[in-house]
């Protein structure tokens, strides 16, 4: 099996995508999310179909060029949902919301995963992943609820920036992550690195972001526009990794370029570009799910229960402080927390690249501890961010119809 595998990787790869959405359209009926179908597709293939087979080291080049393609793609992703006229018109409590919702998740899981496992850089890596939220399970909450009002607008619109903030919170974990493997833990060499990291992402992002968005706009053919996007992505991130800077932070700041210069060319593309995407995403989460081993599952319980319980605590006291701080009304500070509660692509991304990092160093075992972590907290989540979006819009009284 394995010879057959190694000759013929596309059979493998072609085998698992197809059963990955053939169940996920199965399994839609039932509000099952994509996500979690593929990660337990990869979780199935890994552990039960080619249990002799290390699918991580069998594919380790097609693997790594398809994680950095998916992350680039995400990024972009989030990068077209910001609007800068949505932060001009509300800078403060979407300044002060997303730092505190963020930065709680960030101390109350650092201070439980550093007193559990003893160790400052797993406490830091942990600590930075438990800020991103996904929004796809609150939105689609609050869109069958058919939920509007105050809370619902204020948490649409901490959904369309937190996970900015929190790829700047994990991206300098990162840098903590290099700076601790080279022994060169000064403040000097940190701001040095975040430059390298964060700055020259965001400084490559606008660059290639205006390049791409001056043709796009001259462009009528749609077709001619997704591939354009496409080449140009695919171009960002190749070079993003080349200059050994963050390739999610490169095509997000290119996204969120071309989505606030002007002209709405990029809308036209995008909806194709998500058609090409989704085969990517979906082999990406297989990946990510082939990763989590069944051995790995022996350290993960009391680790996990702790990261899931530090990061609800952190985000739902962070969004009170938040809101409260920002003179939000009861309505919204009492319970908008409750809308940050789910995890998901961005944060399995982001461990994808800390693993790596991390096996680099030859930590094997630390890198399987936070996928898995990350990997059954992002399941758990799904469940949490749905109860407590249910939760949160019924105590603002702000549903009024179920479909």
């Amino acid at each position: 099996m394995q010879d057959l595998i190694g000759t013929y990787p596309l059979l493998a790869l072609g085998l698992v995508l197809f059963v990955g959405y053939a169940l996920s359209l199965y399994l839609q009926k039932y509000s099952v999310p994509h996500i979690l179908v593929y990660l337990v597709v990869g979780f199935v293939v890994s552990n039960f179909v080619f249990p002799d087979i290390d699918l991580a080291v069998e594919f380790a080049g097609l693997f790594h060029s398809i994680e950095v393609v998916a992350l680039g793609l995400i990024g972009f992703k989030i990068g077209t949902e910001i609007q800068i006229d949505l932060i001009k018109q509300h800078p403060k409590f979407l300044g002060v919301v997303l730092v505190m919702e963020a930065g709680a998740a960030f101390i109350v899981v650092f201070a439980l995963t550093f007193i559990f496992l003893g160790d400052l850089t797993l406490a830091v890596l942990f600590a930075g992943l438990a800020t991103p939220t996904a929004p796809a399970v609150t939105v689609e909450i609050m869109r069958r609820l058919k939920s509007s009002g105050e809370l619902t607008s204020k948490l649409n619109w901490v959904l369309a920036f937190d996970d900015v903030i929190a790829i700047t919170m994990v991206e300098g974990t990162l840098v903590f992550l290099h700076m601790e493997f080279t022994g060169e833990l000064r403040l000097s060499d940190f701001i040095v690195g975040i430059l390298q990291e964060v700055g020259l992402a965001i400084v490559l992002g606008v660059v290639i972001g205006y390049l791409l968005d001056f043709p796009l706009e001259r462009l009528s053919e749609e077709l001619g526009m997704m591939e354009l996007t496409l080449g140009t992505l695919i171009f960002a991130i190749g070079f993003a990794e080349f200059l050994n800077t963050s390739v999610i932070m490169t095509t997000m700041v290119i996204g969120a370029t071309v989505t606030n210069h002007g002209g709405d060319n990029y809308k036209d593309a995008q909806d194709l570009l998500e058609i090409i995407m989704s085969p990517i995403i979906i082999v990406f989460f297989v990946v990510v799910g082939s990763k989590l081993l069944l051995s790995d599952l022996s350290h993960f319980p009391i680790l996990a229960i702790l990261y899931i319980a530090g990061r609800s605590i952190g985000k739902v006291t962070g969004g009170y402080i938040g809101s409260t701080l920002a003179g939000e009304s009861d309505c919204v500070r009492n319970n908008i927390g409750f809308g940050l509660l789910a995890q998901g692509g961005v944060a399995l991304g982001l461990s994808s690249i800390i693993n790596e990092q991390l096996q680099q160093q030859g930590l094997i075992e630390e890198g399987h501890l936070v996928t898995s972590t990350i990997v059954i907290a992002s399941v758990v989540s799904v469940v949490m961010g749905a109860l407590g979006t249910t939760f949160a819009v019924r105590r603002a009284g702000e549903v009024h119809e179920v479909s």
